[in-house]
C-alpha cells in the first residue's frame, strides 16, 4: 500500500490513497468548467477518494460504464470492446470489466506508478492524457473514455480531439509512464495527432 506523500507531487494533486477502505458513495456532479463539447457522459469528481477501495471504485465507475456499455452498443450493435489500459478484452461487457476488481487494481497501480499524488480534477478531466481511450464507431467518430473520472466525449467524423488510432483491436500493455503526465506549460497544448490511449 501507499500512504501519503510528504508532499504535493507534480499535479499539485492528491496523495495516492492506500487500500484502506473509502466510502462508498454517489460522485457528486463535476463543477460546470469540467464540461467538453461533444459530452456524453459527465466527468465525475471523487476519484481520489474512489480509488482508495475496490468497493469505492465500483461505485464511482457504475453509471459511467453502464452508459459507456449502453451507449456503445446501441452504436456499434457489440458489447464486447479491448481495454487498452488493462491489455484484456472486456468480454463480459464493459460495465463488468471498468467495475472489477481487476481493473481497479490496474488503475491503482498504474497511477502509483506514474506519481505519489493522483491528478487534481482539471487535469485528470482532460481528454488528452494517457488514461482516455477511444473506440470507433464507424462512420460517426469516436467516444473517448476517461479512466479516472468516468468523464465520455464524442469525437464526430472531422471533430477534434487528440490522438488517433483505431481504439477497436488489441495492443500491448499501455505504458501510463512518462512526460505525458507533467502539466502543460503555460501556452502550450496537445494537439491532434498526438499520442494518449487508444
Amino acid at each position: 500500500p501507499v500512504g501519503p506523500s510528504p508532499g504535493p507531487g507534480p499535479f499539485g494533486g492528491q496523495a495516492v490513497a492506500s487500500s484502506a477502505p473509502a466510502a462508498a458513495s454517489a460522485a457528486p456532479p463535476p463543477p460546470p468548467e469540467h464540461y467538453q463539447p461533444g459530452e456524453i457522459y459527465p466527468h465525475a469528481a471523487g476519484f481520489e477518494a474512489a480509488i482508495g477501495s475496490k468497493d469505492g471504485w465500483r461505485a464511482h465507475m457504475e453509471g459511467a460504464s453502464k452508459h459507456f456499455e449502453d451507449y456503445m452498443s446501441k452504436a456499434t450493435n457489440k458489447w464486447d470492446w479491448d481495454c487498452k489500459l488493462c491489455g484484456k478484452a472486456m468480454d463480459q461487457g464493459a460495465n463488468n470489466h471498468l467495475t472489477s476488481q481487476s481493473h481497479w487494481k490496474v488503475i491503482w497501480q498504474k497511477m502509483k506508478e506514474l506519481s505519489s499524488t493522483l491528478p487534481p480534477m482539471h487535469v485528470a478531466s482532460e481528454m488528452s492524457r494517457p488514461w482516455v481511450q477511444r473506440h470507433e464507431i464507424p462512420g460517426r467518430g469516436r467516444v473517448a473514455f476517461n479512466h479516472l473520472t468516468g468523464g465520455q466525449v464524442l469525437e464526430e467524423v472531422g471533430g477534434g480531439g487528440g490522438g488517433g488510432g483505431d481504439g477497436g483491436g488489441r495492443g500491448g500493455a499501455l505504458a501510463l509512464l512518462g512526460d505525458e503526465l507533467e502539466e502543460p506549460a503555460a501556452g502550450s497544448e496537445k494537439g491532434e495527432g498526438e499520442e494518449g490511449v487508444e
